[in-house]
């Protein structure tokens, strides 16, 4: 007995301590929260995955029969194989949320980043082809999703903090002359013929 209370002791006093400050650190809860945020949609991808390969076969007869059996594959399919893309997005807007800064900023930045960081070709054969391969989309690239989103929200956040924006309304573009009075013309054009 006195063997358990001293267990019970080393846990309340040493580990729950730094369990404690690992839940307030904005990173684990990011990751928490963002993994969270997809799990409606990895708990409903996998209760159609259930449903549609039961080995029964009345049940996989009628949907083959009915059409249902390709659709629900390929929601099944697209679901998983571009799952760091969601991770990605929720991850950085958690992120956000939690730093007070702008979530569509960073889900749009993170979403950038990750995809720039795949290799934009396939090669096959001799042919090399300018396409994503989603390989990297699935399972595979959770990791790289959780580091991206995290470092590109942290480099957002540290810009905000540092007051380092880009203010549209200070942002001049110049035309030639020719390009306005052009313009000008269009719009009149457009406004007295209901563009």
């Amino acid at each position: 007995m006195e063997k358990e209370n001293g267990f019970t002791i080393f846990i309340t006093e040493k580990l729950s301590p730094v369990a404690t400050k690992l839940s307030q650190n904005d990173v684990i809860q990011a990751i928490t929260r963002g993994m969270l945020g997809i799990i409606s949609l990895t708990v409903g991808v996998s209760f159609v995955s259930i449903l549609v390969n039961l080995p029964i076969a009345p049940w996989t007869d009628f949907l083959k029969n009915t059409g249902l059996m390709g659709p629900a594959k390929e929601l099944i399919a697209a679901c998983t194989s571009l799952q760091t893309l969601y991770i990605v997005v929720s991850i950085a807007v958690s992120y956000a949320d939690i730093k007070k800064i702008s979530a569509k900023a960073c889900a749009l930045l993170s979403l950038a980043v990750f995809i720039v960081l795949m290799p934009q070709s396939i090669t096959v054969g001799d042919t090399t082809i300018g396409a994503l391969k989603t390989d990297y989309l699935g399972s595979s690239g959770i990791f790289v999703a959780i580091l991206v989103s995290l470092l590109v929200s942290s480099f957002y956040n540290y810009l905000m903090k540092k007051n380092i924006k880009w203010h549209t309304e200070q942002f001049w573009i110049f035309f030639p002359a020719s390009a306005c009075r052009t313009v000008s013309v269009w719009n009149r054009n457009c406004h007295s013929h209901s563009c």
